[in-house]
């Protein structure tokens, strides 16, 4: 009895350890599949993928459109190869679509026209090494992302409005600027103004008599860069266009106090500047005089720019402002 009783006992902790182990494989097999679900969840699908790009085609739905190719390693405007372009943002524009990551797929798709594939925001084309054209519709947003899909297939993608970025760029904002020639007291050594009727002036650095009109000259050219390049191609006869015609253009002689004064106005369009500011920019922290002098100045400098005149205003007990409204 007492064996038999034994022999119960072992098979009962056998059996035991069996249902262990079985349901152990099992949460464990359970486990195993949720992860590997998970892994394919987070798993990066590359929609587009070169290690050479070599152009470059979008067009907004608005219809303007922009196209780059590279050559010889640089990229070019393929509209107008003379154009030189940013390398930095070229660059930054090639890293974002050589390698376009989904941030989901969407999985069985309805009707694509629900994704604004009917008539998408953008159209992207590029091109690789191989000269395989890959064309590609950006659709509507969706939250912070926006639907993509490679034209001729019906697979459906979200990808981050990083990428979308990458196509807002017009042509000023990836042609490179000149740069406008530096000036010091280094190398200034004489400036040369050809005026109306062919009068010429010289101003020479190691002209005693001249030493504050060439400071005044050094310290205005130094301030002078450029923002944007309105054309590209620009001709006598289409400088009127600009206001830079010569019938057009307006010039003016200004004493270094009354440019410091204009440029800080310029400076700040729109912007009420006030009386405290102007003396302390213009005649310094340790200026001590009236400041009727001030007004002096501003009076002589309406007199001096004319029509454009008008566009500095007096805003009572405050400062002044300039605007591009005229009186």
């Amino acid at each position: 009895m007492e064996k038999k009783t034994r022999t119960i006992g072992i098979l009962l902790l056998v059996l035991l350890a069996l249902l262990i182990t079985f349901f152990g494989l099992k949460k464990w097999n359970t486990s195993k599949s949720e992860t590997e679900e998970k892994k394919k969840e987070n798993a990066v699908v590359h929609i587009f993928e070169t290690d050479s790009l070599e152009s470059i085609e979008y067009k907004e739905a608005s219809g303007e459109e922009m196209s780059f190719v590279k050559e010889d390693d640089t990229w070019e405007y393929a509209p107008d190869t003379t154009i030189a372009l940013t390398e930095s943002s070229m660059q930054n524009m090639e890293d974002a679509f050589s390698d376009i990551q989904a941030v989901k797929e969407i999985k069985n798709p309805d009707d694509l026209s629900d994704y604004g594939f009917d008539s998408p925001e953008y159209n992207l084309t590029l091109t690789g090494k191989d000269g395989e054209a890959h064309k590609f519709l950006i659709g509507n947003a969706s939250g912070e992302n926006y639907y993509f899909m490679e034209d001729g297939t019906e697979k459906v993608y979200t990808v981050s409005a990083d990428l979308i970025s990458e196509m807002v760029w017009q042509l000023a904002d990836v042609a490179e600027k000149d740069s406008f020639v530096t000036v010091t007291s280094d190398n200034f050594v004489k400036e040369t103004v050809t005026k109306p009727g062919d009068e010429v002036k010289t101003y020479e650095a190691d002209n005693e008599d001249q030493e504050d009109t060439v400071t005044s000259i050094m310290t205005a050219l130094s301030g002078f860069y450029f923002t944007d390049c309105a054309d590209y191609h620009v001709t006598d006869a289409t400088l009127g266009n600009y206001g830079l015609a010569e019938d057009q253009r307006t010039k003016v002689e200004l004493t270094y106090k009354e440019y410091e004064l204009l440029k800080l106005l310029m400076t700040n369009a729109g912007i009420v500047t006030t009386r405290e500011l102007i003396l302390d920019r213009v005649w310094g922290i340790d200026f001590e005089g009236e400041s009727r002098t001030l007004d002096m100045h501003i009076k002589t400098l309406r007199q001096k720019l004319k029509e454009e005149g008008s566009l500095i205003k007096t805003v009572r007990n405050v400062g002044y402002i300039m605007n591009g409204e005229k009186a």
